[in-house]
């Protein structure tokens, strides 16, 4: 019979802030888990996680912006863009660990079983090639109370708080930061899909750092194992152009490279942008590094905000 699988918890929530404290055990495991907190008000969400009382990481996500911080290493990492049903189920992910995998099965997918338990649903995997084992879901919260992967068997403690809004992110500014920048298409680049060879279009992202004077556009295309970078504002690695996997182009005047996975192909691609309309500006202007370097410190304090 096929399994109906568990959706991702606490949806429900749009209505009004949620609180937990999510205290995890991982048996054998001498060294003591991070005390998490979460905050939920469905797509926003916010983990805070701490060791011996001092914050040690936060995941936020607030509609199509996900962000990840690092407080140890003073880094954050932001993803633009992106769906806000996604930046939701990554704060969930990050505090359910391996049950993730068992909330993103597919309906009527028949390595797994289930059962009911007192309080929740007991769900085992009847076959090979899953990390997760066994894992018991909380009738209450959606959030996993036990899991047993292949080594490593985990139990939570879940207690529903006072509602709240959460507290503000810590200031980020001078961390080094990382972001990702989601496009539908490449059209702000003056590339369309008909464009390329193949015309399978499979990701476009603008890379920002810190550590860059530069942003770098990235544009994926190609099947399976086939798969062709355009890389706009990124030298070619010297490795892969040595070995023929790798050439320098250039995209309406910005310095770019190609990488594929063989000389073909890079030819190809080599044809393919130099055939690309000529001199087409960005619909989406590319930030200097200290106004982006801004624009997140913007995004980062917004997040705390409760109403």
């Amino acid at each position: 019979m096929a399994v109906v699988p568990p959706p991702w918890p606490l949806t429900g929530t749009a209505d009004g802030w949620r609180h937990f404290r999510i205290d995890p055990v991982v048996a054998g495991d001498d060294r003591g888990a991070l005390e998490s907190e979460l905050w939920v008000r469905y797509p926003a969400a916010v983990l805070r996680e701490s060791a011996g009382g001092r914050l040690a990481a936060e995941t936020r996500a607030f509609g199509a912006a996900l962000f990840e911080l690092d407080v140890a290493r003073q880094l954050c990492v932001i993803r633009e863009d992106e769906d806000p049903d996604y930046t939701f189920q990554r704060v969930i992910a990050r505090a359910t660990g391996p049950v993730a995998e068992l909330y993103g099965m597919e309906d009527g997918d028949l390595s797994w079983g289930s059962e009911a338990v007192p309080g929740g649903t007991r769900y085992r995997a009847a076959t090979s090639g899953t990390v997760l084992r066994e894992a018991t879901i909380d009738e209450r919260t959606g959030l996993p109370i036990e899991a047993a992967t292949g080594d490593t068997r985990i139990s939570w403690t879940i207690t529903e708080l006072e509602s709240e809004a959460p507290p503000p992110a810590p200031a980020v500014a001078g961390w080094r930061k990382e972001g990702y920048r989601r496009f539908a298409d490449a059209a702000h680049l003056g590339i369309r899909a008909a464009d390329l060879p193949a015309a399978a279009l499979r990701n476009v992202v603008r890379f920002q750092s810190t550590s860059l004077p530069n942003a770098i556009d990235i544009v994926v295309w190609g099947e399976g194992d086939r798969q062709v970078r355009l890389a706009i504002g990124a030298p070619a690695p010297a490795s892969a152009v040595a070995a023929g996997l790798a050439a320098s182009v250039s995209v309406a005047g910005r310095p770019a490279s190609v990488v594929a996975p063989d000389h073909s192909l890079v030819a190809a691609a080599r044809a393919a942008v130099a055939g690309l309309p000529r001199g087409a500006a960005p619909e989406v202007a590319e930030e200097s590094a200290d106004e982006w370097d801004e624009r997140m410190n913007e995004l980062v304090r917004g997040t705390g905000a409760g109403d």
